[in-house]
């Protein structure tokens, strides 16, 4: 019969390991075309760039985590609702959750507003995505760290002008200027994936699938990032394969470190690895 000091002892030891296990993939990415990550328009007198860069307090530009995250979220919602199928049944979305007939608008309500997870049915009718990024009542199992440049990072300014789309001409005294990086910049990626591999359910297989999606794709299609992505600004690309390191806890509990090939990860995640 196992003690309560050693149930104690379990749960906080697969706790913690919990927390320190995670894969982090990281590499070079490159924006090939001029990019607009904006700090917000500035109107104060005698500002010469209407939409400057954000920047570090040294002057250097920087890419927020915060907006790479939306950039991945946004690309693995849109292939969880090109693969999702009935026979599956997939909680792909919130708005598929909805429609399902087994979830009522309260569960969906509950799901999709902070309010306390208060039973396991909750948590299993997370939406995939919310369950690898997180939403307002569930931590994200995925953390993207601010893109930091790699040099000084050179910007330049671009003058622009509204255009009046009823006239189809150029609208009076909308004259702009846009500060935009310059393209072949090189930033520092880093993206730690926590706790996927530590559920089989359907969602968590499906979640696994998408992210390997994900990876795929950015590493061989790049993303684009940034303000007036439409107009060709901040297509970013990887430089060479990503690596992959894995932070884990071995049986005796001492950490360690393994390096895995981008398209072993990958395998992993489809279920193919170890």
């Amino acid at each position: 019969m196992v003690s309560s000091e050693e149930s104690i002892v379990k749960v906080f030891g697969n706790f913690s390991k919990a927390l320190i296990e995670y894969y982090e993939v990281y590499g070079t990415v490159v924006n090939r075309t001029a990019l607009h990550v904006g700090s917000g328009r500035d109107t104060s007198p005698g500002q010469a760039i209407d939409n400057p860069v954000v920047r570090l307090p040294d002057g250097r530009p920087y890419i927020p985590g915060s907006s790479l995250k939306g950039v991945f979220r946004s690309i693995v919602e849109s292939y969880l609702v090109t693969v999702a199928s009935e026979r599956d049944r997939m909680k792909t979305s919130c708005a598929q959750l909805f429609r399902d007939n087994n979830v009522t608008p309260e569960l969906f309500t509950r799901v999709c507003s902070p309010t306390p997870i208060e039973s396991e049915e909750t948590i299993e009718s997370y939406c995939v995505n919310h369950g690898l990024f997180g939403g307002p009542d569930i931590a994200s199992h995925i953390q993207l760290f601010d893109l930091m440049v790699k040099e000084h990072g050179e910007t330049f300014t671009k003058p622009g002008v509204a255009i009046d789309r009823f006239l189809g001409a150029s609208r009076p005294g909308a004259l702009y200027n846009i500060e935009l990086v310059a393209p072949d910049t090189k930033w520092e990626f880093r993206m730690r994936i926590y706790g996927v591999e530590s559920n089989n359910s359907l969602e968590w297989r499906c979640a696994r699938e998408a992210l390997a999606f994900l990876l795929e794709y950015i590493g061989r299609e790049g993303f684009s990032l940034g303000g007036r992505v439409s107009a060709g600004h901040g297509y970013m690309v990887f430089d060479g394969e990503p690596k992959v390191r894995h932070v884990y806890v071995d049986e005796d509990g001492r950490v360690g470190t393994k390096e895995l090939s981008f398209k072993e990860f990958i395998k992993r995640l489809k279920g193919g690895g170890e």
